[in-house]
């Protein structure tokens, strides 16, 4: 069911987003951060390094979210203020 769905239109539609969103935090994860290869051995400190990583990853990604919109107020203000 799962296969015939994703021929759909609307199938194709949705994978295309999940493409271009989670596909791509995996990726950066293994370009930029890192990720690639663990210098750990064991499974719990494999996960503990990982979370940490994706930890650190949120923290960044939500500092530019906060950033953005900080900017677009900021733009929004000066607009107001010019007219």
């Amino acid at each position: 069911m799962a296969g015939q769905l994703r021929k759909t239109e609307v199938g194709k539609a949705i994978y295309a987003q999940r493409k271009e969103t989670i596909e791509r935090v995996f990726a950066d994860a293994k370009e930029k951060r890192g990720m690639r290869y663990t210098q750990y051995r064991g499974l719990a400190r494999v996960t503990a390094w990982v979370r940490l990583k994706y930890a650190a990853m949120n923290l960044i990604l939500e500092s530019i979210k906060n950033k953005t919109i900080v900017l677009i107020r900021y733009n929004k203000l000066r607009k107001l203020n010019r007219a």
